[in-house]
């Protein structure tokens, strides 16, 4: 069984955590789309997995009024953080269990987004 889903335009890891006076706290725009992300992959049929399995992240960029890629985009790997820590609880115990992980720059959408698919490792995931 994989899941396959498409989440809003991603937060870039640079901006989950802020600090104030010595604490830190989760943004608000960062915790609205934390809220998005698991609404999406509960109604895609998240279920949760165990044993190891293989995350495939596609970070679509905002696309501009022809069609094509903005320039300026979240890094790919700031990407990854925001993703898997939505499908944490939901689809996996703990991103310990991520014993495969891919990512691509994929084509562009009107406000960009963040396709997820997440499958058990069939042979276990150890190498």
């Amino acid at each position: 069984m994989s899941l396959t889903v498409t989440l809003a335009y991603p937060p870039s890891t640079n901006r989950l955590v802020r600090m104030a006076n010595g604490i830190a706290y989760t943004p608000k725009p960062v915790r609205d789309w934390t809220k998005d992300a698991v609404a999406r992959l509960r109604a895609a049929g998240a279920k949760l997995l165990t044993g190891s399995v293989q995350v495939a992240v596609e970070l679509h960029p905002k696309a501009t009024k022809v069609g094509k890629p903005y320039r300026r985009r979240v890094d790919l790997d700031n990407a990854l953080k925001a993703a898997l820590d939505a499908c944490q609880g939901l689809v996996f115990s703990d991103d310990r269990q991520v014993t495969r992980l891919y990512a691509a720059v994929g084509p562009a959408l009107a406000a960009g987004g963040l396709t997820v698919t997440i499958a058990p490792v069939e042979d276990g995931g150890q190498r």
